[in-house]
C-alpha cells in the first residue's frame, strides 16, 4: 500500500482532473506532502462535500469510490482495514462483481459485532461514499461535457453529437431552399 500511496502521481487522470492549477485539490487540501495517502484525502473531501470547487476532480473521486465498491482489491484502504475479516468471513466467496464487499456489507447488517471495529468503521464511512458517488447528478452541460469526457467511449459519443448536429443543420437548409422555393412559387 505505501508504494501506490508513493506513486499516486502515476494516475494519469488523477493528475488531469485532481492536480491542475495552482488551487488543484491535489495542492491545496490533500497534497503529498501534508498527507499520508493524498487519494483518501480526496475521498474524505468528496465525502464531506469539499470538492464542490473542482467538479472534474469531485466526478473523477466519485467514480474512483464506485469502482472500490465493486472490488474490495481497489480500495486499498478498505482492504487493509478489512483484510483480517475478509479472510475469516469471505474466503469462500469469489473474487469480482462487488462479492467480497458484499459480503462484508451482509455481516455489517446481519452480525455487526462479528467483525473488526476498525473494519466496521470503514465499512460505515465508504456505505456513505458510494451512496453520495451513486447519487451524483448531471446538474448541466458542464456535468454532462466531463461525464462524457471521461468515458472510455468519449470520441464515439462527441461523433454521435457532430453527427446529429450536421443533419440538423442540413435540414434547416434544405427546409429553408424548399419553403424559399414555394414563397417564389407564390408570389408568381
Amino acid at each position: 500500500m505505501k508504494q501506490e500511496i508513493k506513486h499516486f502521481e502515476l494516475d494519469p487522470e488523477l493528475k488531469k482532473f485532481c492536480n491542475k492549477g495552482a488551487m488543484s485539490p491535489l495542492k491545496i487540501m490533500c497534497s503529498p506532502e501534508s498527507v499520508e495517502d493524498p487519494i483518501e484525502c480526496l475521498k474524505e473531501k468528496f465525502n464531506s462535500e469539499e470538492l464542490k470547487d473542482s467538479e472534474p476532480c469531485r466526478i473523477y473521486i466519485g467514480k474512483l469510490i464506485q469502482e472500490g465498491e465493486v472490488d474490495v482489491n481497489i480500495d486499498t484502504t478498505l482492504q487493509n482495514a478489512c483484510g483480517i475479516d475478509l479472510k475469516m468471513y469471505c474466503t469462500d466467496v469469489e473474487a469480482g462483481h462487488g462479492r467480497r464487499i458484499n459480503c462484508l456489507v451482509t455481516l455489517m447488517k446481519k452480525k455487526p459485532k462479528s467483525l473488526s471495529e476498525q473494519c466496521l468503521d470503514k465499512l460505515h464511512e465508504r456505505r456513505d461514499m458510494w451512496q453520495k458517488a451513486q447519487s451524483m447528478k448531471i446538474e448541466g452541460v458542464e456535468d454532462l461535457y466531463y461525464s462524457i469526457q471521461k468515458s472510455h467511449h468519449a470520441n464515439y459519443l462527441f461523433g454521435i453529437l457532430a453527427g446529429i448536429c450536421l443533419i440538423l443543420v442540413g435540414c434547416g437548409m434544405s427546409l429553408g431552399r424548399i419553403t424559399a422555393r414555394a414563397k417564389e412559387r407564390k408570389a408568381l
